[in-house]
């Protein structure tokens, strides 16, 4: 039974970028792990921003100090070792370990000048290397964050976080009349703008209900290598219109999530708030007139998104393949 493709806006951008990058991800899911800094550094801030609880199941800061040459390169192999193993108990510790540590020195010829087993031992369990073994644990099931990348995502965490347009927007103090959502996952199985033979998802970064004056305010976060002047070129370049379109799909569809009878209309408002390469601070409103035409625009994107899904054509881009380029 074939399951429902969902797509979401990176991986149309990466339809729209290369088909065939698309098919070896998505479909054939031949995925490379590594992230981006850009990716990280976004994902860190967000973090910190709207789900700080969350930081430690997601993230892990590499420690201060760090042990290198020989016994680093031990502490790495015996890791690599148990944790490979099918009774691999991811509580025992660097010292439960003793005779691998033994084995391993022997195998370098590393203090093998000292007199007994147990001052050879003792070099290799002291606190800093039992908590480069604790780190790598848990670098194995979260993301790797340098200690410099971590404090200057928590820098800019707080520029945002005290800045007053932005706390009013995200709802930072908590204001009793807003029902706030951070870090929302939704998905769509059908729409006016695309074929029902898949849906589409997305995660939000804030979204904020005031059931008084019927408003609904999506805020989604950038940070940006650029400056604030310089942002509407990224808004074209990245294609954050076709974003901002799939999220306000999204919460159309969804009403039901969040309490809304289909008869009650609500006016939809969408913000990039957006912090630049000075740490500049402003918060883009988005105009209806906008939107408008941005929604045009994402209809145009999904009649090429079901031209290579429900014709399975990843060969070539779009308008190469319908052979429309002349030069």
């Amino acid at each position: 039974m074939n399951t429902k493709f969902y797509f979401s806006y990176s991986s149309i951008s990466k339809l729209l970028y290369n088909p065939w990058v698309f098919y070896n991800y998505y479909i054939l899911n031949n995925r490379d792990d590594k992230v981006s800094n850009a990716t990280t550094d976004g994902k860190l801030i967000h973090c910190l921003l709207l789900s700080e609880e969350d930081f430690h199941n997601q993230f892990v800061v590499s420690p201060d100090k760090i042990p290198s040459g020989p016994t680093a390169d031990l502490i790495k192999t015996i890791f690599k070792e148990v944790s490979s193993q099918e009774d691999y108990d991811d509580r025992k510790k660097l010292e439960d370990y003793k005779d691998l540590i033994l084995r391993e020195l022997v195998t370098i010829n590393l203090h093998q000048k000292l007199l007994t087993d147990e001052q050879r031992v003792d070099k290799i369990i002291t606190e800093d290397n039992q908590k480069y073994f604790e780190f790598l644990k848990e670098q194995s099931k979260k993301i790797l964050v340098p200690v410099e990348v971590y404090n200057k995502c928590f820098y800019i965490k707080n520029l945002l976080s005290k800045h007053e347009k932005v706390k009013k927007l995200l709802n930072l103090d908590n204001n009793p009349d807003l029902i706030t959502y951070n870090e929302l996952s939704l998905r769509a199985d059908d729409s006016v703008n695309f074929d029902k033979s898949y849906g589409i998802q997305g995660i939000l970064d804030n979204l904020t209900i005031d059931r008084i004056n019927k408003v609904i305010t999506i805020n989604d976060i950038k940070t940006t290598s650029k400056t604030l002047q310089e942002f509407q070129s990224s808004i074209d370049y990245y294609k954050y219109w076709l974003q901002a379109s799939i999220y306000i799909m999204l919460v159309s569809y969804n009403k039901k999530f969040f309490g809304l009878d289909e008869q009650d209309i609500y006016n939809l408002k969408f913000n990039f708030i957006t912090i630049d390469k000075y740490n500049q601070i402003y918060c883009f409103p988005v105009s209806n007139e906008t939107l408008t035409s941005w929604f045009s625009n994402t209809q145009k994107v999904f009649e090429i998104v079901d031209f290579h899904y429900n014709f399975n054509r990843y060969d070539l881009p779009y308008e190469y393949a319908l052979e429309k380029v002349i030069l």
